[in-house]
């Protein structure tokens, strides 16, 4: 969902980034809901071009990656999704100003 442009509009426009983050604190140590929704957030954060979007990024979304993070720190998966998302939230956030 989160690789189609017109599904990541619509992820932005509906804040479907806040309900992802909202499923991964519900279910903070299920590996797999953990790496999915770093990825998706992390899509989301990129626009078709590979630029990065400008949206607003939310502190849930930052909380639930690190609270993926802490739960799943010998994960590497977790670890790498979490991380890339971070970065993508962090080059959103500079690219907004």
């Amino acid at each position: 969902l989160s690789f189609d442009p017109r599904a990541k509009k619509v992820m932005r426009r509906k804040f479907g980034t806040d309900v992802v983050a909202l499923i991964m604190n519900e279910h903070t140590f299920d590996a797999t809901i953990q790496s999915d929704g770093c990825v998706i957030i992390g899509n989301c954060a990129v626009d078709e071009a590979g630029n990065f979007a400008e949206t607003r990024v939310y502190e849930r979304e930052i909380e639930a990656v690190l609270a993926s993070m802490t739960a799943h720190e010998g994960s590497l998966v977790v670890v790498e999704a979490a991380l890339f998302t971070l970065m993508s939230l962090a080059c959103r956030t500079a690219t907004s100003f």
